[in-house]
């Protein structure tokens, strides 16, 4: 059983980046089949989320400048999902 005590809770930081429909390997197969009109057909943007639109986030949530942040889910889909 792992113990924490209030000191080492207090320095774990939980943050999450959410990204929807990326254009990577994985996806190659649906965006073949399915086509890039349809495959983009729900976004607010337009255009497919690249891997290069994810990274800015990452290293920003990972570069210690969000700390007040923990907690939170940053979602990065060109706007398929809004809450």
């Amino acid at each position: 059983m792992l113990l924490l005590n209030r000191k080492d809770v207090m320095s774990v930081l939980d943050m999450k980046d959410c990204p929807g429909f990326v254009r990577t390997d994985m996806a190659r197969e649906f965006i073949d089949f399915y086509g890039e009109e349809k495959t983009i057909s729900d976004l607010a943007l337009n255009r497919l989320t690249e891997s290069e639109d994810v990274v800015p986030m990452v290293v920003f949530l990972a570069s210690g400048l969000a700390d007040h942040a923990t907690g939170g889910t940053f979602d990065i889909n060109a706007g398929s999902y809004v809450h």
